[in-house]
């Protein structure tokens, strides 16, 4: 162990502060951690560890809302000024919106992570900085190795691991000089990297896909039977001109609006979390993605998460730089919420960007038309109760939160879990038996769900089985509740399914083009201020809940808000037809 900062010993009581993950030797008394992030996989460590304090970010949405805007104006300014070393890293001479769609979810997942991770840093140390502590950071520079940004986002990002080695990197440039930095010489636990493996039967299941589905039309959500026809329209379709925004002002400009130790942190992170996808496999992805035919003015549909995916990233990136077309696809509650991440500017800013129904998010750019969706017209008027239950439906509890975006910070956490707990004790007796908890499915780095509803509500009963039968058992429910706007929101407000919501306005702001239909709903009871309130409101409909529901003024406000974010019809292959052709 060495001593980094070489400063004189202090007078005052020294305390440690944690900056990687908790063990046993945590004591209140004598340690602070850094964060709750602290405590992900160990919260049976420490003993009512939420009531330590932690700092926040944020607490005013509309100063994060502007953050996020400049995070992601740096980001597209930083992937276009990499065109030329990533050109000159593979021989090619590719145009900056080739490595625009290439490189732009890579650099922007980077930019707001080191971004949201300074704030937090920075944010302690405004208000605690002053203590003197001595505080361990890793001196390990690890080889982090992983497939894609999805790889990244599943195996990296969200590891206590990885977090006390980003932390690190910030606590070493921006520490006050009272505090006294330990170095740990310890190497840094790296997730062994996984090569992909293909099972024959996987790869004739690709090949079929591709045939029938990998045409024109690729993975647009709902829309699977239709895929090949629409496919086969798009190809007969005349040569379309492609749109294109202007071009981010230049990086030795937008760096100048951001702190030099960010800014270089940020380029430093870059080469570390450099993916196989853009080093040694790019030729790979680049091969895979030339054998699909390109006719200059043809249209691609997209669906979701182009962020995630790719070999769509790569298809889509040779398609537009050959005078093809890239039309992207809308999922989940885009529209609704105020502060939308990096698909702002990965899909809704490509030739055109296909919405449920909105045309307008807060004043985020994007050539936006609005369509009836194909995901939800199947849930319309779908709901029809034969039993007498109810289903708690979350969001992830994500302790790691590095998302600049609608959705909780890291402290926020720990009061979203305790909300939840707040309904389920101030629920009725008499209501508990027809409750289920829907817990966030795949959940990767979030706080525990069932196992702490489990300890402190045993009558609890958990619905954790496959998506199908989730949607099936809840359109024979009498209730949905809810603590946040996605997509099984959404799908119920289609479906006709009487909904109770207690989503906390400061973490869940919807857009200013959303705020007149939401305050229908406040007025009409739909969204209540509180897990208590929920649960009074719960109580006071659940013998005769068609009586509120059906009301004139209640089903007003539901058909508004489907006109404005869920548009539906069974003849939604005719009306996306008509809006591509007129491209």
């Amino acid at each position: 162990m060495q001593t980094a900062s070489g400063h004189s010993s202090q007078t005052a009581v020294e305390k440690r502060l944690i900056v990687g993950g908790v063990d046993q030797s945590f004591d209140s008394r004598t340690t602070d951690a850094i964060g709750p992030w602290c405590f992900f996989n160990a919260e049976d460590v420490v003993e009512g560890w939420e009531e330590l304090l932690f700092e926040t970010a944020y607490t005013d949405t509309d100063i994060l809302y502007r953050d996020a805007r400049e995070i992601r104006e740096f980001a597209e300014s930083l992937a276009v000024h990499l065109t030329a070393t990533f050109n000159a890293r593979h021989g090619k001479r590719f145009s900056p919106d080739f490595w625009q769609i290439i490189l732009l979810p890579w650099v922007y997942k980077i930019s707001e992570m080191v971004w949201k991770r300074f704030k937090e840093v920075l944010a302690f140390i405004e208000n605690r900085g002053h203590t003197p502590y001595v505080v361990m950071i890793s001196g390990s520079d690890p080889k982090w190795r992983f497939g894609d940004v999805l790889d990244m986002h599943t195996r990296i990002v969200n590891t206590v691991s990885f977090n006390y080695w980003l932390t690190s990197q910030i606590v070493r440039r921006v520490a006050p000089a009272h505090w006294r930095l330990e170095i740990d010489s310890e190497p840094i636990s790296v997730p062994r990297h996984l090569d992909p493996v293909q099972s024959s039967r996987s790869r004739i299941k690709r090949l079929l896909a591709d045939v029938f589905f990998g045409g024109r039309c690729r993975r647009v959500v709902g829309i699977r039977s239709m895929s090949f026809p629409i496919s086969l329209a798009l190809s007969l379709f005349p040569a379309k001109v492609p749109w294109r925004f202007n071009p981010p002002e230049d990086f030795s400009i937008v760096r100048k609006n951001f702190s030099e130790a960010y800014v270089e942190l940020v380029l430093d992170m870059l080469w570390k979390l450099v993916p196989q996808s853009l080093s040694a496999e790019f030729d790979t992805h680049l091969a895979t993605a030339s054998q699909y035919p390109i006719k200059p003015g043809k249209i691609n549909l997209v669906g979701p998460c182009l962020v995630f995916n790719e070999a769509e990233k790569f298809r889509c990136a040779l398609a537009s730089e050959n005078g093809e077309l890239i039309v992207c696809t809308q999922h989940g509650g885009s529209g609704i919420q105020k502060i939308n991440g990096c698909s702002a500017i990965v899909e809704n800013k490509r030739d055109a960007y296909l919405s449920w129904g909105w045309t307008a998010q807060e004043d985020d750019e994007g050539r936006i038309i609005s369509l009836p969706a194909p995901a939800l017209t199947h849930w319309r008027d779908r709901h029809s109760e034969t039993e007498p239950t109810m289903y708690l439906v979350g969001q992830s509890m994500r302790v790691f939160a590095h998302r600049l975006e609608t959705t909780h910070q890291s402290t926020q956490t720990i009061g979203y879990r305790q909300d939840k707990a707040r309904f389920l004790a101030c629920l009725p007796d008499s209501l508990r038996g027809q409750l289920y908890l829907r817990p966030y499915p795949d959940e990767i780095s979030g706080l525990d769900e069932v196992g702490y509803f489990k300890d402190r509500f045993p009558w609890l009963r958990i619905f954790d089985g496959p998506g199908k039968e989730f949607h099936d058992a809840l359109m024979r429910a009498r209730l949905l509740v809810v603590d946040q706007y996605g997509s099984v929101f959404v799908s119920a407000m289609v479906a006709n399914m009487p909904i109770i919501s207690f989503a906390d306005p400061k973490i869940w702001p919807v857009s200013k083009q959303a705020v007149p239909v939401f305050s229908r709903f406040e007025d009409m009871g739909i969204i209540q201020p509180s897990p208590d309130a929920a649960a009074a409101k719960v109580a006071e409909v659940w013998d005769d809940i068609d009586d509120w529901w059906r009301r004139d003024e209640v089903q007003g406000a539901r058909m508004a808000f489907c006109n404005q974010f869920a548009r539906t019809s069974r003849l939604w292959p005719i009306h996306w037809l008509k809006a591509l052709w007129r491209l």
